[in-house]
């Protein structure tokens, strides 16, 4: 499915599935994971995902924008992460 024809449900069950088993190879899929997980909810921004990941804000507007990623191994960690911000921020909603 187009993410531009799914409604937000649909791309937050897309998002979520994305994140349970990612390609940890794949820096395309990271910089999209990014840019999904915060266009969905807006608490995460770059302030936000720099101070969670200890990194700067540039940092994560650079992973974002796809110009560059972490090692593939410390990928995993973030994922987590994103997942598990998702699942609280669904939570409270």
């Amino acid at each position: 499915m187009n993410i531009d024809t799914m409604n937000r449900a649909q791309r937050i069950q897309a998002l979520v599935e994305c994140l349970v088993c990612p390609d940890t190879q794949d820096r395309d899929l990271f910089a999209y994971l990014i840019k999904e997980s915060q266009a969905l909810f807006v608490p995460l921004d770059d302030h936000a995902l720099a101070r969670k990941f200890g990194v700067t804000r540039s940092t994560v507007t650079l992973w974002r924008d796809g110009a560059v990623a972490p090692h593939p191994a410390m990928r995993r960690p973030i994922y987590v992460e994103l997942y598990n911000m998702i699942l609280a921020y669904q939570l409270v909603e």
